[in-house]
C-alpha cells in the first residue's frame, strides 16, 4: 500500500490515543506501524492471523491467533478495525467486527486490485504480446480474489451486517519503479498470498521462451525510460457500527 493509502485508511479509522485498534491484515505492513503511532504508548494494535506463524508482525504489534469471524475481543472494546489486502471470505466475519466496535467505533479497508493493475508500455513487445501477458496473470488468478471488492461489498453493506457504510471508492493508487531490483521486486512478488508470482502465471501460461522476452522487456523500458509507473486499483471502505 501506498503512504496515501495508508493515510485514506487511517483517516477512515479515526484513530486516538490510547486506543484499541484491530489490523485484520496480520500486522507486518505499514498499516500496522502506522496506527501504533496513533494509538501512542498508552493504546494497543493487535493483529489477527489465523494462525501462528503467519509471517509475523511489525514491533510493537501484539499478535492474535483467531479468525475475523470470531474476534476474541468484548463487545464494543475496539477503537477500529483495519486492514489491507484482508481476505475474508464469510460474511459472518463483518458481523462480528460490528459487535466488538465500539459504538462510535470505525472499519477502515485498503483492498487493492493488483491483477487489474497497468503499467508502462513495455519495449520489445507489441500491443497484442503485452495484452496476453496481461490476460495470462488475470486469468491464473483464482476467481474468489478476483471478485474481492464485489464479495467485500456484498458483505459490509447488508444492514444485516451490523454496519453502515460511510464510504466505498475505488482509487488508483501508483508506484514508481526505478531501479531493477524494484522490478525484480515486482515480477516475482506474489499478487496475492498463496499465489503464484506474476512472471510465473506467464511463464506457466505462455511458455518459457515468451516469459523470458516478457521479463527482458521490463528491464528494457527501465534503460530507456528511467522508470516504470505502475497503477493499481484499490478499493477503500470506510464503514461504521450501527445501522442507517
Amino acid at each position: 500500500m501506498t503512504v496515501s493509502g495508508v493515510r485514506r485508511v487511517l483517516d477512515a479509522a479515526e484513530i486516538s490515543p490510547g486506543g484499541l485498534v484491530v489490523d485484520l491484515g496480520g500486522g507486518a505492513s505499514a498499516l500496522a506501524l502506522a496506527a501504533l503511532a496513533c494509538v501512542g504508548p498508552s493504546g494497543v494494535v493487535c493483529a489477527v492471523d489465523p494462525a501462528l506463524g503467519g509471517g509475523g508482525a511489525a514491533e510493537g504489534v501484539r499478535i492474535v491467533v483467531a479468525h475475523a469471524g470470531n474476534l476474541p475481543f468484548p463487545d464494543g472494546a475496539v477503537q477500529a478495525v483495519i486492514g489491507h489486502t484482508v481476505q475474508v471470505d464469510e460474511a459472518e466475519a463483518w458481523g462480528d467486527v460490528a459487535r466488538v466496535l465500539a459504538p462510535d467505533g470505525k472499519l477502515s479497508l485498503g483492498q487493492p486490485l493488483p491483477h487489474y493493475r497497468r503499467h508502462t508500455v513495455l519495449a520489445g513487445l507489441s500491443a497484442s504480446e503485452q495484452w496476453r501477458a496481461d490476460t495470462a496473470v488475470l486469468q491464473a488468478v483464482p476467481a474468489r480474489l478476483r471478485h474481492a471488492a464485489d464479495d467485500l461489498a456484498a458483505a459490509v453493506y447488508p444492514c444485516g451486517a451490523g454496519l453502515t457504510v460511510d464510504d466505498f471508492a475505488v482509487v488508483p493508487e501508483t508506484v514508481i519503479l526505478r531501479d531493477q531490483d524494484s522490478v525484480a521486486d515486482f515480477l516475482r512478488m506474489p499478487l496475492y498470498p498463496g499465489v503464484a508470482r506474476p512472471i510465473d502465471m506467464v511463464r506457466d501460461q505462455l511458455g518459457e521462451v515468451f516469459a523470458a522476452r516478457y521479463e527482458a522487456s521490463w528491464y528494457a523500458t527501465l534503460r530507456q525510460r528511467g522508470a516504470i509507473t505502475v497503477t493499481t486499483p484499490t478499493v477503500f471502505v470506510g464503514a461504521r457500527r450501527g445501522l442507517p
